[in-house]
């Protein structure tokens, strides 16, 4: 761990095609197995928008129990939260508030886009909970083959 990166911990994620709700479900499953002492009441749940948080009943069932669900501007302003962050449709940003907020136990992410997660999948490989596997670390092209024979000598 370098310095100015979060401290080790829990992380998983669902990637696409897996349907954002599905992929919620899941999310909340993993996060309940992760601390026996988990309440409602210690999930956040971070959203690009927040007009999803009256658009779907999913969210709305979700407030209903005190999750507390917001967007990264209003988690910014949390001193601590000491429970386990679910960023729903996350870019990169996202992704980053949920891992800076102060005092997370363990953090998973629920892709619409599974392009959004490749920079943090490889910084961290977290636990794949479904959808397609995205690749832990980034695709490197294989080296040249070593050249064999003569090297090339400038022309006198």
């Amino acid at each position: 761990m370098t310095a100015g990166t979060p401290p080790d911990r829990p992380r998983a994620y669902v990637a696409a095609p897996v349907a954002p709700a599905t992929g919620l479900f899941r999310a909340i499953d993993w996060a309940f197995v992760q601390a026996g002492d988990l309440t409602w009441g210690d999930l956040r749940t971070l959203v690009p928008d927040p007009t999803l948080i009256t658009r779907l009943s999913l969210l709305q069932r979700l407030k209903s129990r005190r999750v507390r669900i917001g967007t990264v501007e209003q988690a910014a302003g949390a001193r601590s939260f000491h429970g386990i962050v679910i960023a729903y449709c996350p870019d990169a940003s996202m992704l980053a508030a949920a891992e800076a907020l102060p005092g997370v136990r363990a953090v998973a992410a629920v892709a619409s886009h599974n392009d959004q997660l490749l920079a943090w999948v490889a910084a961290y490989a977290p636990q794949h909970l479904g959808g397609d596997i995205v690749p832990a670390r980034p695709e490197t092209t294989a080296p040249a083959p070593a050249r064999t024979g003569h090297i090339l000598q400038p022309s006198g």
